[in-house]
């Protein structure tokens, strides 16, 4: 058991998601960076389905009821368990009543803490991922106490073996606010519709606004000509353009149809990337055209 002394900005159980519910307006939810969340299980020779903590900008303290082992991926806010630095991408035993706490930011904009054998929350439509309206919380909250599925046996045999630092080639990126991201796209249904010069002003770099897990808008704008599209379906990774020339790039719990037309399409690595980039971050596309 693991209690939330502090949930900190915003904190989530996630998995790999929620998938095949597009038809019933439902999004896939899931941790919105893969990569690290893969590793986070990885890490421990968790399922690869298995729950984990998404905790995003940090500001996060447990206190473990449990002995245990966890993992640490994606953003570094300098944690420590007891007052000491605890490394990243690594298997770190844990004691019963020690605590875990996030500090200063060095790098990214999402943690996934990992549990030996994940977390056993209420799964609603085969995923423990929280979304609002389909599980009955949409954020951990201070004093819950969240269920692992650690199996005790297994704790001192994994953590007696020696353990290596793994690297995560999302947060090896410099996504410092001086420097750009490229992120790679493919040509959305819509992209043809532009002409030469609204494509040139898609070329230029761009800086992330207001952002969430359900999806990331850009300061800037393009004007366009492009008339409203039927409503179509949408995946985490679609970039629209709305008519006011807003750029919205979906996210994980975004929605999974609209009438914007789609001009791009973010790969996962890219979208795994965007998720570790904090608002003013600049970004450029990367178009991939065969």
């Amino acid at each position: 058991m693991i209690e939330v002394i502090k949930p900190g900005i915003y904190s989530t159980i996630q998995d790999k998601g929620r998938l095949g519910y597009a038809h019933l307006g439902i999004p896939p939810s899931g941790a919105i960076d893969g990569i690290s969340y893969h590793l986070a299980n990885a890490v421990l020779g968790n399922d690869d389905n298995d729950a984990v903590i998404e905790i995003t900008f940090g500001g996060a303290e447990f206190k473990f009821h449990i002995h245990t082992a966890i993992s640490l991926t994606g953003g570094d806010y300098t944690a420590t368990i007891n007052g000491q630095k605890i490394p990243m991408n690594q298997l770190i035993p844990v004691e019963e009543n020690d605590v875990l706490q996030f500090g200063q930011r060095r790098s990214g904009v999402r943690t996934y803490l990992g549990i030996l054998g994940g977390i056993n929350t209420k799964q609603v439509l085969g995923s423990r991922s929280y979304y609002p309206s389909i599980t009955a919380d949409f954020r951990i909250k201070k004093g819950d106490f969240i269920e692992t599925g650690t199996p005790l046996n297994e704790v001192s045999k994994i953590c007696s073996k020696s353990t290596s630092a793994l690297e995560n080639p999302v947060c090896q990126h410099d996504v410092s606010a001086g420097s750009t991201v490229e992120l790679q796209v493919y040509l959305g249904p819509e992209y043809h519709r532009l002409s030469s010069s609204e494509i040139k002003k898609l070329n230029l770099e761009m800086t992330i606004g207001r952002n969430d897990r359900m999806g990331y808008i850009l300061q800037e704008t393009v004007a366009h000509k492009i008339t409203p599209i039927h409503t179509s379906s949408a995946l985490p990774g679609t970039v629209q353009l709305t008519p006011a020339g807003q750029l919205i790039i979906l996210m994980n719990d975004g929605q999974v149809t609209g009438g914007y037309p789609r001009i791009f399409q973010l790969t996962d690595y890219s979208k795994d990337l965007l998720s570790q980039c904090a608002q003013g971050q600049k970004i450029k596309f990367n178009p991939i055209v065969h």
